[in-house]
């Protein structure tokens, strides 16, 4: 709900379109699943994370990736500086 709030104010004060938007988080905490708490087991729940991206239409040209694609690739969180070191 909350990202939903970012993004409909985004909208309202006209800048979703200048604005590169990065949605990720940390990996799970298994929560029980395979009876096991916390971090760090190579099981799904603990090391899918999401990363949505979405860049501003000025940035389609440069981006040969249609929108709404999804990457099967692995990512890291160190992914995310030189990725926007890219854009500039």
């Amino acid at each position: 709900e909350q990202i939903g709030e970012i993004l409909k104010t985004l909208e309202e004060t006209g800048v979703s379109d200048n604005t590169f938007i990065l949605y990720t988080s940390d990996h799970g905490d298994m929560q029980m699943d395979h009876f096991l708490w916390r971090k760090g087991y190579p099981y799904e729940a603990s090391a899918h994370i999401p990363l949505i991206v979405k860049w501003p239409p000025s940035l389609d040209s440069k981006y040969k990736l249609p929108r709404g694609s999804k990457i099967a690739a692995i990512t890291e969180l160190r992914d995310i500086f030189p990725t926007f070191l890219d854009i500039l």
